[in-house]
């Protein structure tokens, strides 16, 4: 046999829990045109299925080349093609676009996440992805940002899910989110940190972002609260190894000085 039952049975599991999603993702969208339910509500019920959504997607995503790669493809074009209709509608269209985003985000993230040499290294990966997270987003110049102002953009490069009470579907989650969900994921499977404490640790790190957005009303980085939250979780994240510590802080430093530049120049 050229491929071993295990990996069959991970990469089945990843397909089912895609397929569970879409499952999820229909109900929710029937229920949103019957039952009524306040916008707090409805936004926390659906933020925490994306959430599980990307979790359950992550556990269980391909980590080699061979199946990553021709998935990542296959989604690229898929969302070019979204865009070039230039007016996804219908919820349909919507399903298809997050469960798009969720394979190729978390197969691309599982890729990345299982080549960290060093567990230690999740330090660095944390500090830098919650800077151009949070540079993304409040930046005016910041992708995140230009994508938040465009309704086409939006739909296309985030995961969304229907308001229930609305029967409007809104975006939730930015494609990079779920990325580096797959990387936190598969860099804690390669190095034997515990899974159980992982998953829980990114659960509580979008529990605290659904919180922050409830309360300040405004569009929050996640990748900072993800980062801190497996920062805390796990104490060989916060120890990279001796001989890179140096040059990992100096080149952090040197990525807050460029946004805190980028952030308060004078614009016109």
């Amino acid at each position: 046999m050229s491929v071993e039952p295990r990996f069959i049975r991970r990469r089945g599991a990843w397909a089912v829990s895609l397929a569970c999603t879409a499952i999820a993702f229909a109900a929710s969208h029937g229920l949103s045109q019957v039952l009524a339910l306040g916008p707090l509500a409805a936004y926390a019920i659906g933020f925490s299925c994306v959430v599980a959504a990307t979790l359950g997607a992550a556990l269980f995503a391909p980590r080699t080349v061979r199946v990553v790669a021709p998935i990542v493809i296959a989604v690229l074009c898929a969302l070019a093609c979204a865009y070039a209709l230039a007016a996804p509608a219908g919820w349909p269209i919507a399903l298809a676009i997050s469960i798009a985003l969720l394979a190729g985000g978390t197969a691309l993230g599982s890729l990345v996440g299982t080549r960290i040499e060093h567990a230690g290294h999740l330090l660095f990966v944390a500090l830098a992805s919650a800077l151009a997270d949070v540079f993304s987003v409040t930046s005016p110049e910041g992708p995140s940002a230009a994508i938040a102002k465009s309704d086409l953009a939006l739909r296309i490069a985030a995961v969304s899910w229907p308001m229930i009470g609305s029967g409007s579907i809104e975006a939730f989650l930015g494609v990079g989110d779920v990325v580096f969900t797959g990387l936190y994921i598969a860099t804690a499977r390669r190095h034997e940190l515990p899974l159980r404490r992982t998953v829980l640790a990114l659960a509580a790190g979008y529990c605290a972002t659904m919180l922050a957005v409830l309360v300040l009303q405004v569009a929050v980085p996640a990748l900072p609260f993800l980062g801190g939250a497996m920062l805390i979780a796990h104490p060989e994240a916060r120890q990279p190894p001796v001989a890179e510590r140096r040059r990992g802080f100096v080149v952090l430093s040197v990525m807050a000085a460029l946004f805190l530049v980028l952030l308060f120049r004078p614009r016109n």
